[in-house]
């Protein structure tokens, strides 16, 4: 599992492809610090007893302790364990975590991959597998971004 320090460092290098109002910049730049401090809590609060077992979990894929947000659900405590972590991290930081959304798609991902193959015999899972242990072993981040790329965007999706 990887430190805030080092999610930070692999952030500077990253190539600069991030715009903000309309300016391309780097990933670590300043205006993200609100963001990357709370991406850095959900490294470094791993070792807190608090925290430590609801941010942790064992892959069923290695084997290996992991964190809970690169995490497949595989048994209701599961779910309920992530729900249980949000709910914590939410009180104590009082804002969005960020990593639930990228956690929950990966997840459905599993789900239906799985379903397909089965159906269809294609391999999505199979190969959705060899990702996530990459995804685990590098303690990736995977945010989500909903957006509406159509219409006025100065308006709200109810007023158009």
């Amino acid at each position: 599992m990887r430190t805030s320090a080092q999610y930070r460092k692999k952030l500077s290098q990253m190539k600069r492809n991030v715009y903000i109002d309309g300016d391309k910049t780097t990933h670590d730049d300043p205006r993200l610090e609100p963001g990357i401090k709370v991406y850095s809590q959900t490294f470094d609060l791993v070792s807190d007893p608090e925290f430590k077992d609801l941010l942790t979990a064992t892959s069923h894929i290695t084997g290996k302790k992991i964190n809970r947000f690169c995490h497949l659900y595989n048994s209701p405590e599961d779910l309920a364990k992530s729900h249980e972590l949000t709910r914590k991290f939410q009180l104590r930081l009082g804002v969005c975590i960020q990593r639930c959304g990228g956690r929950d798609l990966l997840n459905a991902c599993s789900s239906v991959s799985y379903d397909v193959d089965k159906e269809k015999g294609t391999e999505y899972y199979k190969r959705l597998m060899k990702f996530m242990k990459y995804f685990e072993e590098e303690d990736l981040t995977s945010p989500i971004c909903i957006t509406d790329a159509k219409g006025d965007r100065s308006m709200r999706d109810a007023d158009r």
